[in-house]
């Protein structure tokens, strides 16, 4: 049974100024905000409810995009092996955020 944490975290998703920008960027705008949700508890290469809990939001990074930390404040690696940016926007521990 799923806790109420699990839907929860979507809709903070949806709700956040930053976590829109970052999936327009992403979908280049060819996807609905409510769409959002699906797409990101079907991505294995990031643990977006993780970061979510922990505060975390998408930043522009130095490339001009935005960029989700590869760590959590706590130091859970958020990012899967082998994702794309998996060596940028690192986190508060690991030189950024």
């Amino acid at each position: 049974m799923a806790s109420s944490w699990d839907n929860d975290w979507v809709e903070i998703a949806r709700n956040n100024p930053s976590i829109a920008a970052w999936f327009a960027q992403l979908t280049r705008g060819t996807r609905r905000l409510d769409e959002m949700g699906a797409l990101m508890k079907r991505d294995k290469s990031y643990d977006y409810k993780t970061a979510i809990q922990e505060g975390i939001r998408p930043s522009i990074q130095a490339d001009g995009l935005y960029h989700w930390p590869s760590y959590s404040p706590s130091g859970k690696k958020l990012k899967a092996k082998g994702h794309p940016t998996e060596n940028k926007a690192l986190g508060p521990l690991h030189g950024g955020r």
